[in-house]
Formats: structure tokens, C-alpha cells, sequence
């Protein structure tokens, strides 16, 4: 047995030059797919890294934003919650001063038409009017009516302004133990004008619009406490300090005259859920109807609210569709 038959047989591959190169062509093509792929991560990774840098600044300018509405929103809460506290406890002296100076105008109301009576009889029995046999006893016990002298009226006006000024000067008193940011309607608003003006869209939201009358109407109520335009030198409702305070409500100077303001509306609608009422009580309870000049100016105030405050929207309650003459026969 010779050597050569101990040494193992290799068989060689066929191996060519083209094969070797298509080889590594396909390892290098690997290489760069990896590459390619890896460069696209890389800059995937970048944009993600400066979207986040850009996020990152974005939210901690929010940070300090939202920090300042929350603050915000937790003072307007507050304010909102004392300033219900605050007429929860005020209300009822506020409807006591009303019922009083409501009833005053009332009497002074029946004390004319008493006098004008008196003065009516007695021009009726001097003209001779009752001439009656049966009516001698009657005009006999008229004549004994007392007549009514300048003096005496003049002791029932004093009497009138007496009684007047002190219910005022009571109403007066009703805020007088309560800080001016919740007892006038200027500091009031401001509340609720940084609330439209800073947060606009929650604003709208939280619908402050039609909340805004029973806000204002207590406070106001107080301050036209006197008011009664049926008699002479009555003050024009437009000169109170509510009308001019709340006529500037959310008013800015630079306002994009597109955007729709929601209390645009607000000065009608407070004439007519607040004044409206007032007048319709007035009437009710102290409206001369033999009276040419109180006709005359409760014609000319309606006509103001219609004319110059329409509320377009407004549903006027049936209580509210009385007309001065059905009062009158009240």
C-alpha cells in the first residue's frame, strides 16, 4: 500500500474571477443597504430630536401660560363665589327698600288723588251742581270738608321728602359694609371683561352673556332705588353711573371689527329685564291716569326703550304686556 493512498482527495470548486466578484459586489450592495438605512435612522433621530427641542420650548412658554390662566380662573372663581355669597345675603334688604319706597310712591300716589277728590266735590257742590232736595244734607256735610291750603301741601311734600330721603339714605347702607370690587358695578365688570378679553373662547363657553343681566340687576336696582320717571325732574336713566360703565362693557380700542361681539346687546337687554319691570310696577301702583303730563312721560320713556334699546330677542312675559291703561283701572 503505497503513501498516496493515506493523503485525502480534495475536489476543488470551480472558482472563476465573475464569481468572485459578483460575491463581493453583493456583500458591498449589503454594506450599503445597511448604510442607507442607518443614515435614515440617523436622520429620522434628528428630526425627532428637534421636534422634541422645538416641543420642549413650546411647552415650557404653555407651562407658564397655563400657570397664568389657572391663576386666573381660580381668582374669577373666587370672586364669583363671594360676589353670590355676597347677594344671597344682600338681596332681601334690597327688596325691603324697594317694597318701602314702592309703597311711599303709592301713598303719596292715593294723597293727591284724595285731594283732587276733595277739590272735585267741593267745586261740584259751589257750582251748584247737586240741587236736589235729597241732596241738601248731602252738600251741607260736603260743605264741612276741610279745604286744602298751599300750607298743608306743602307739610305733606315735606312729609314725602322726609320719608323719601330716608330710605335712601337706608339704601345707602345696604353695601356699605362690603369692599367696592363687589358692591359697584365698575369693579364688578372688570371681572368679567378680563374673562372676555383673555379667554374669549371660555367666555363664550360658560355663556357670561346671558348671565350678565342678573349679575348687574341687584346693584343697579339699588342705585335707581329712587327713580320714578313719572314725575317731574325725574333723571334720565342714561345719566345713572351703571348705564355709562356698563355702555364701554368689553370695549377695546384695537378690535377686529369683524369678530362678533355677544354684549353687543347687553344694554337693551338690562333696560328691558330690569328698567321694564320697574316702570310696569310703577304704573301699577302709582300712575295718575287724569294726569296729562305722567302720560306724557311714560309715552316718551316707552318709546325710548322701544325705538333707541330694542332687545329683538327678548320674550316678553304676559305680566309685562300691561298697558298703561289697564293699570290705570287697576
Amino acid at each position: 500500500m503505497s503513501a498516496s493512498d493515506y493523503i485525502p482527495k480534495f475536489v476543488l470548486p470551480d472558482i472563476s474571477i465573475d464569481a468572485i466578484s459578483n460575491e463581493i459586489t453583493g456583500e458591498v450592495n449589503s454594506l450599503k443597504s445597511l448604510v442607507a438605512e442607518g443614515e435614515r435612522d440617523l436622520e429620522s433621530s434628528n428630526r425627532a430630536l428637534e421636534n422634541s427641542e422645538v416641543n420642549i420650548t413650546k411647552y415650557e412658554t404653555q407651562i407658564a401660560d397655563l400657570a397664568s390662566a389657572f391663576e386666573f380662573y381660580q381668582e374669577t372663581k373666587c370672586f364669583i363665589n363671594d360676589y353670590s355669597k355676597l347677594l344671597n345675603l344682600k338681596i332681601d334688604y334690597i327688596e325691603k327698600v324697594e317694597n318701602d319706597i314702592y309703597a311711599l310712591f303709592k301713598k303719596r300716589c292715593n294723597d293727591t288723588r284724595s285731594v283732587r277728590r276733595l277739590e272735585q266735590e267741593r267745586l261740584a257742590i259751589q257750582v251748584g251742581i247737586i240741587k236736589s232736595e235729597s241732596d241738601t244734607r248731602v252738600a251741607a256735610h260736603h260743605c264741612d270738608i276741610p279745604k286744602t291750603s298751599p300750607d298743608s301741601d306743602e307739610e305733606v311734600e315735606q312729609d314725602f321728602v322726609k320719608k323719601y330721603n330716608a330710605i335712601v339714605d337706608r339704601s345707602e347702607t345696604v353695601m356699605s359694609d362690603v369692599r367696592k370690587e363687589y358692591s359697584e358695578i365698575t369693579f364688578v365688570k372688570q371681572c368679567f371683561e378680563k374673562w372676555k378679553i383673555h379667554q374669549r373662547e371660555s367666555y363664550k363657553n360658560a355663556y357670561i352673556t346671558q348671565c350678565l343681566p342678573r349679575v348687574f340687576s341687584p346693584l343697579i336696582r339699588l342705585e335707581m332705588l329712587g327713580w320714578n320717571p313719572l314725575q317731574p325732574r325725574c333723571p334720565n336713566f342714561e345719566d345713572y353711573s351703571w348705564f355709562l360703565s356698563l355702555m364701554t362693557y368689553g370695549y377695546q380700542e384695537v378690535q377686529d371689527p369683524s369678530t362678533d361681539d355677544p354684549d353687543t346687546n347687553l344694554i337693551p337687554i338690562v333696560v328691558h329685564k330690569v328698567l321694564f319691570p320697574k316702570v310696569t310696577r310703577l304704573v301699577k301702583l302709582c300712575w295718575d291716569p287724569f294726569s296729562t303730563q305722567q302720560t306724557q312721560r311714560l309715552i316718551e320713556l316707552l318709546k325710548l326703550f322701544f325705538e333707541d334699546y330694542p332687545c329683538t330677542d327678548r320674550k316678553t312675559p304676559e305680566k309685562d304686556k300691561t298697558s298703561p291703561s289697564d293699570s290705570g283701572a287697576d
